[in-house]
């Protein structure tokens, strides 16, 4: 998909690179037409998707057009709800920027402690490391559910007939529990048992939303320099040189990130980096 992609891209017509997608793109696009086939075929899947990719291999610039244009009109026919702009939210500290800077470092939190707060201040050794992968291959990838604590297996290639997981569905609440405020009456009318807000049911009930597989979180620091290794923010001795206040020299740069569940946990799928104060943007990337 790459190669044909690519192309369209170099293409000179202009109908070519109105095809032209993004490397991004591209990788969503193959995704969603690799769970379409573990879905739609999972008895078959392996077969299907060795069989697709052959079809790729030997498609022609012609074929691959048409294809993608299918695709776009397909994409095209789900109704898009109009969605009301947010308003812009406006924050005034009373301070101008370079007091705001001044200010800054006073907010920085020191790090000493925050490790046993579940904070990870220092990355772990190799050794470490390598524990924690013997034993995630010890375990052969069994893990307990986020939502429902249910074990379950993680294939990470997939399995032969295109899961991902073992075990089902995933019935549980999304939901938070609620505890009721303690009354002096209690001891009369009996204690009340806290329930779920998304549904009023008492905790320890049935949960009252499915989904397709179970997810895991990853806390322990050694497991997740497994998936990817913790790196120090290195210092910059150009932006360093340049006087306060120079618009080539952030006063700080503010990020956000998006989380998601996947085979190896929950990742990071996107970081958001701006510079500040001007919010000027810094990277984006998925």
């Amino acid at each position: 998909m790459a190669a044909l992609n690519n192309k369209l891209c170099k293409s000179e017509d202009p109908e070519d690179t109105a095809l032209c997608v993004t490397h991004a793109d591209l990788i969503k696009m193959s995704l969603d037409e690799e769970e379409k086939l573990a879905r739609g075929n999972p008895q078959v899947y392996s077969n299907l998707i060795r069989l697709r990719m052959v079809a790729y291999k030997k498609m022609q610039p012609d074929e691959w057009r048409l294809h993608h244009r299918q695709q776009i009109a397909s994409n095209s026919t789900i109704p898009q709800v109009p969605t009301k702009p947010s308003p812009t939210l406006v924050l005034d500290t009373g301070l101008s920027p370079a007091d705001e800077l001044l200010f800054l470092p006073s907010l920085v939190t020191k790090q000493e402690g925050l490790d046993s707060h579940g904070y990870i201040t220092s990355p772990p050794t190799s050794a470490e490391i390598g524990s924690a992968r013997a034993g995630v291959e010890m375990s052969a990838n069994w893990e307990a559910c986020e939502r429902c604590q249910t074990r379950f297996q993680v294939f990470p290639d997939r399995r032969e007939d295109g899961a991902l997981t073992s075990g089902g569905k995933c019935t549980y609440h999304h939901g938070k529990r609620i505890r009721p405020t303690r009354e002096k009456a209690d001891a009369i009318k009996g204690h009340v048992e806290p329930t779920w807000d998304c549904c009023n049911e008492p905790v320890g009930t049935a949960g009252c939303t499915v989904a397709e597989t179970h997810v895991f979180k990853i806390s322990d620091r050694k497991r997740l320099a497994a998936v990817m290794p913790f790196e120090w923010t290195p210092e910059n001795p150009v932006l360093e040189a340049l006087p306060i206040g120079d618009s080539r020299r952030p006063g700080a740069v503010t990020f956000d990130c998006e989380m998601c569940y996947t085979v190896r946990g929950f990742e990071l799928v996107r970081l958001t980096a701006v510079a500040w104060p001007t919010g000027e943007p810094i990277i984006d990337v998925l």
